[in-house]
């Protein structure tokens, strides 16, 4: 396959990556359903919150909900760009996750998700966002482009390298570009096909330009590669273009180590001293001046040498291991350990630089065994052993793994930003204090945005949507105004007691007279069997509990259950003795018999609960059971049979009907009941489902 390649080579890997954020963008939330904002023309991302606001004032809520959704989805999208731009993909994926879920036809932030994921070796999810382009966009020729790229270095670094190679291919086909070439170069090398790689890095320098910098880069990839030996023509070539190339003279001496043989190590030191004169304060250079004056046996240049590299960059795993080598090679034991535990602690990428660290391992651990911490060193061997079969077996991450590694002495800068659009030395448009900023002037409006949101949904009775919104307000701004109320009332409503009851509990604190919050905690926290928290919100107002029936039998019950027996049943005695006409109170008054074994009385009032209200399926279900207890199957299989007929849904109501018509000898009956179960039971425990907590 032939590509021409267009001259649009960038050789500045310092260029941001993405925009600036929005550093003038103000929002002013009230706190209110319609909040004061600046004028529209400040942002885009503005403009969506203006919009939702007006169109909620208008009550054209659909449109409001809408707008909404593109204000949070912008304004997070910009956040997570610019985390993942600093490196901080923990932070980062969240955010793209949440945007792409408000407004999922964005696959221009899809594609970016990925490179971000790419970049933090989470390769999985690289593979997932890109596939996802090219299905779902294949008219979109620049996302479908990247999409190639990026999928193909996801496959490569998950050792799928015919895979990759395919989709390289197609991305060149389509912008027959530097990074796309490179790319599909490197798939060929990894193929250990020479002759494919060879082809195309020409058809690169026809297209793109026989200049110093393409040279270096080609050079980089065979040297990172089973075909070591085209590495060095290659620097020489960008030598001979531009002598004063940064990193052309260190990466030909690191050529000459590599490849070894008669007078390579006078070649190294040449062009490494030629190296020091252009970048005197390059720390790789001072590691490998170190490593041949060790190999020379002149420990003392050579402890100069490295000392002076670790001083310039601490975190040179390299210059540790070699550092190592040599404490240990002159009798110096203990800061050979702790020199070889550094360097072994500063490896983020185990496949760095060949597996140096596999042979860190190696070396520590005989080190150890010598000394007679023998349990000690066989760990470090086994460590050892297990990167040795990583690195035997066709490992190609040292081909596209140095193009994500920063701190490789052969990688550079350049090509880390050419090969991932990523900024090779983590320089940043804005950093991790401007991130802070902006995310704070945006917290208030996202908070009332999602607020906003969640009262919307709810009114639909989306009540996962409305939720979930809640949640995220109250991840934005805990403090917002109205947010308990309506997330507390929401669970409460939808019976989603378990996220209610915090809620609640907060907001009673701030409102520690509002009966109704008290109602639906207290409810919340019986629903929950959490009796003891019953007692413990409802011991204030045991003299108002006569206008609150409801309220009075929760508490009487828990009472109960907490052993407190005679309190509760006084307490319930008095509520039936104001109230006898509410089956609830019967019911309650049943209950509370039952948990104390007294089940004559216990059958009594759930019959009178029957006889108050004969539509209630609770009263049918409770004298069922009692009657179970009692031994009387007739009566309990009527009374169960009419309560799963009342409440089919009732799933207590079917299990205990399945126990009595086995009892009853029963067994298709029963059967068919336990099935109606499992349905019940499998169904609440769907996601979305009204009884799930």
């Amino acid at each position: 396959m032939s590509f021409f390649f267009s001259a649009h080579l960038r050789t500045d890997s310092r260029r941001p990556l993405w925009p600036m954020l929005l550093a003038g963008l103000l929002i002013i939330p009230t706190g209110s359903a319609v909040c004061q904002s600046p004028p529209a023309h400040e942002s885009v991302i503005q403009q969506h919150y203006d919009m939702a606001q007006t169109m909620q004032a208008a009550e054209n809520l659909p449109e409001a909900a809408r707008q909404y959704r593109l204000f949070i989805a912008d304004a997070l999208g910009e956040m997570a760009l610019q985390a993942a731009n600093l490196a901080q993909y923990a932070k980062a994926a969240p955010l793209f996750a949440e945007s792409l879920r408000l407004a999922p036809n964005s696959p221009g932030l899809k594609v970016r998700f990925a490179q971000a994921a790419l970049a933090a070796h989470d390769f999985p999810k690289a593979k997932a966002l890109t596939e996802d382009v090219l299905r779902d966009y294949p008219a979109n020729v620049k996302a479908v482009m990247k999409a190639h790229l990026l999928l193909g270095w996801a496959l490569l670094r998950m050792d799928q390298e015919a895979a990759a190679r395919q989709h390289f291919e197609a991305a060149v086909a389509l912008d027959p570009n530097f990074e796309n070439g490179y790319a599909l170069a490197i798939a060929c090398l990894d193929l250990g096909d020479g002759s494919c790689a060879a082809k195309v890095f020409s058809e690169m320098v026809a297209g793109l330009g026989d200049t110093a910098v393409l040279h270096m880069e080609i050079g980089r990839a065979y040297l990172n590669s089973d075909f070591q030996q085209e590495a060095a023509p290659e620097f020489k070539k960008a030598i001979a273009i531009d002598k004063n190339l940064a990193g052309a003279h260190y990466s030909l001496a690191v050529s000459y180590l590599t490849l070894g043989g008669e007078g390579s190590g006078a070649a190294a030191q040449s062009e490494l001293m030629a190296e020091l004169k252009l970048s005197p304060d390059d720390a790789p250079t001072y590691v490998q001046l170190g490593n041949l004056a060790f190999h020379n046996h002149d420990y003392a240049t050579a402890d100069r040498e490295l000392k002076q590299a670790i001083a310039l960059d601490a975190k040179s795993s390299e210059a540790f291991f070699y550092l190592g080598q040599l404490y240990q090679e002159t009798s110096r034991d203990n800061e050979a350990m702790a020199a070889y535990r550094q360097s072994i602690s500063l490896t983020k990428d185990p496949a760095y630089n060949r597996y140096q660290v596999q042979k860190v391992h190696y070396l520590l651990g005989h080190l150890l065994i010598r000394l007679g911490k023998t349990e000690e060193g066989s760990q470090e061997l086994q460590a050892s052993s297990a990167l040795l079969n990583r690195s035997l077996k066709r490992d190609r991450d040292r081909l596209a793994g140095y193009l994500y590694d920063a701190t490789s002495p052969v990688a550079g800068g350049d090509v880390q930003a050419i090969a991932t659009g990523a900024t090779a030395d983590g320089s940043n448009d804005l950093g991790s204090h401007e991130l802070g900023d902006y995310e704070k002037r945006l917290a208030p409006a996202l908070a009332d945005s999602y607020n906003n949101l969640g009262v919307i949904a709810a009114g639909e009775y989306a009540f996962d949507n409305a939720l979930t919104a809640f949640a995220q307000a109250y991840h934005w701004n805990p403090q917002l105004d109205g947010l308990d109320a309506n997330w507390g009332r929401a669970a409460f409503r939808f019976g989603r007691y378990s996220v209610a009851i915090p809620v609640l509990a907060r907001q009673l604190q701030v409102n520690p007279g509002d009966l109704t919050v008290l109602s639906e905690l207290a409810t919340s926290l019986f629903k929950m069997n959490d009796y003891a928290g019953v007692v413990k919100v409802l011991r204030e107002v045991p003299n108002k509990l006569e206008s609150m029936p409801e309220l009075a039998c929760i508490l009487g019950t828990s009472l109960v259950k907490t052993g407190k027996d005679d309190a509760g049943l006084k307490l319930l005695l008095q509520i039936e003795a104001v109230h006898p006409d509410m089956a609830e109170v019967h019911t309650s008054l049943g209950e509370a018999y039952r948990e104390v074994k007294d089940f004559t009385h216990a059958a009594s009032e759930f019959s009178s609960s029957i006889t108050t209200d004969p539509r209630d399926p609770s009263g049918y279900r409770s004298l069922g059971v009692v009657q179970l207890e009692q031994g009387n199957l007739t009566g309990a299989i009527h009374n169960l049979e009419t309560a799963s007929k009342l409440d089919p849904q009732d799933l207590v109501s079917h299990r205990y009907l399945a126990l009595a018509y086995r009892k009853g000898l029963r067994n298709r009956d029963a059967d068919r009941e336990q099935a109606i179960c499992e349905a019940l039971d499998k169904s609440r425990r769907t996601p979305g489902s009204p009884s799930s907590n």
